[in-house]
């Protein structure tokens, strides 16, 4: 049986194992990208107030933000932070996913939060090994390349797993540990196989999690395994490529229904990690390690006032797809997972390559074998 295995491990392994190092790598590169962002950029991420200030209304920072922008950006949303140092981000219809750093308390502009192309360039890596789609959702060689090297990962991990496992007790503690002392081929072996097994969870969740973005029947199965139906358009964008539809004249905001859900945000949170207001709602990250979301929406109630109510329009959809997002990229858990799923990720990066050099070294010691056994007979003869 482990030979049958052995051979799904090789010769899955040989063809995409380059790319899945690619793959790997490009994703550890990008798991502490906004924590690097606001490193090289801290002044533009805090702001100094006196002890005892407030931060401005959202009514009020909007027109602050207006004042100084005019009237070509249309604000669509605001995010604050809990830690009361830091700016708040605002977002416009024009400007896609570029935020604007803007003080809470004085509703100054500091400037847009950049985007470097080192990441830009790891994404494209990353999800099309560079060639990417036209238009959102086509399908590409990169991309096509990127989903049957992910979904190959899969089998070689269950595969490495099966031909790893330790057949005696005995043998468990040395699948966990490196000899640094016992030869080179024994110190690249025990480097795939021990941490192999230390990262194979990690690796696994980002697979299995990855594959939605890949292929649009694989979403489309692993949605309804969570009981979640995708929509057309999201199964269409996965799988055909259609072209995006063209934007919408910006709708107007109403500042003032924001200046009424601010109002009531204590009353629920008296702490938080990050607090975002778009439209008529609210979406708030809180909790231990600021990783979980809560939706509301400011809603008519039987007495004639408004309060803020929970969101029951956010689908079961949407919730999976926030759910396969956070275990990808290693956010749900915090610091803690964030770092553990880099090791991991620059971990499933050299495992194709100890890979290869083992294969490289069987072949070798294989090759000298033979090219020695004519001489051994000839001596024998004389």
């Amino acid at each position: 049986m482990k030979a049958g295995w052995r051979k799904w491990h090789l010769w899955l392994s040989v063809p995409f194992g380059l790319i899945l190092t690619i793959v790997c790598w490009t994703g550890a590169s990008m798991v502490f990208e906004s924590e690097i962002t606001e490193l090289l950029n801290r002044p533009l991420y805090r702001v100094d107030h006196p002890t005892g200030d407030t931060q401005l209304t959202p009514s009020i920072l909007a027109e602050k933000i207006r004042q100084q922008t005019g009237d070509s950006l249309h604000l669509t949303s605001l995010q604050f932070f809990g830690e009361k140092d830091k700016v708040c981000l605002a977002r416009f219809t024009e400007t896609a996913r570029r935020s604007l750093a803007v003080d809470p308390y004085t509703g100054t502009i500091k400037g847009w939060i950049p985007k470097y192309s080192f990441f830009q360039v790891m994404r494209n890596l990353h999800r099309w090994l560079l060639d990417t789609p036209p238009q959102r959702g086509a399908r590409t060689v990169g991309k096509t390349l990127v989903g049957l090297s992910v979904l190959s990962m899969v089998i070689i991990l269950i595969s490495g797993l099966i031909l790893g496992w330790p057949r005696r007790r005995s043998l468990w503690k040395q699948r966990f540990q490196i000899a640094c002392h016992q030869g080179k081929r024994r110190f690249w072996y025990d480097c795939h196989v021990a941490l192999g097994f230390y990262a194979i969870l990690f690796l696994c969740l980002m697979a299995l999690t990855g594959l939605s973005w890949s292929f649009g029947w694989y979403q489309t199965a692993a949605y309804r395994l969570f009981g979640a139906q995708p929509t057309q358009t999201a199964h269409t964008s996965s799988t055909q490529g259609t072209a995006m539809p063209k934007s919408k004249a910006p709708s107007k905001v109403d500042y003032t229904l924001w200046d009424r859900i601010w109002a009531e945000v204590p009353a629920h949170y008296p702490s938080y990690a990050t607090l975002k207001l778009s439209a008529n709602q609210l979406e708030v990250t809180h909790g231990v390690l600021g990783t979980r979301k809560d939706h509301w929406i400011m809603t008519d109630q039987p007495t004639g006032e408004e309060h803020l109510t929970p969101d029951l329009t956010i689908d079961r959809t949407k919730q999976v797809r926030s759910a396969f997002y956070a275990f990808h990229v290693g956010s749900w858990g915090g610091w803690v997972t964030k770092v553990l799923y880099f090791l991991a990720a620059f971990i499933g990066g050299t495992l194709p390559l100890s890979g290869y050099y083992l294969w490289w070294m069987r072949l070798r010691k294989k090759h000298a074998a033979q090219s020695a056994h004519p001489s051994d007979q000839k001596s024998e003869l004389v």
